[in-house]
């Protein structure tokens, strides 16, 4: 599992359970670099979208570096959150591949 964070404290951390973990902000286009050649079956955004003046392009970003079948971004979402109003897909318990399946009717 590669990952990204804003935080070198939550890098340090987190390191042990990533594959590569890079510090890095979303908001600099030049993120990408750390992931050139790779594809990704699944890419979950965790806490960040939100948190970002445009996720257009880092939603972009993302998009190009799944693999044919891979699913994503996926946002996880508080069971408190107000979002499943608005129809997203609240996976709360769910398996990934179930998520993705779910996901893959759409």
């Amino acid at each position: 599992m590669d990952g990204l964070t804003l935080s070198p404290q939550e890098q340090s951390a987190a390191a042990p359970w990533y594959r590569r973990l890079v510090v890095q902000d979303l908001e600099d286009p030049a993120w990408t670099r750390h992931f050139e050649g790779e594809r990704y079956d699944c890419i979950v955004c965790a806490d960040v979208l939100e948190h970002l003046r445009d996720a257009t392009p880092v939603l972009q970003a993302c998009l190009r570096l799944l693999t044919p079948q891979g699913a994503g971004p996926l946002q996880p979402l508080s069971p408190a959150s107000q979002d499943w109003v608005q129809g997203v897909l609240v996976a709360d318990g769910m398996r990934l591949a179930d998520v993705c399946a779910e996901l893959g009717r759409y």
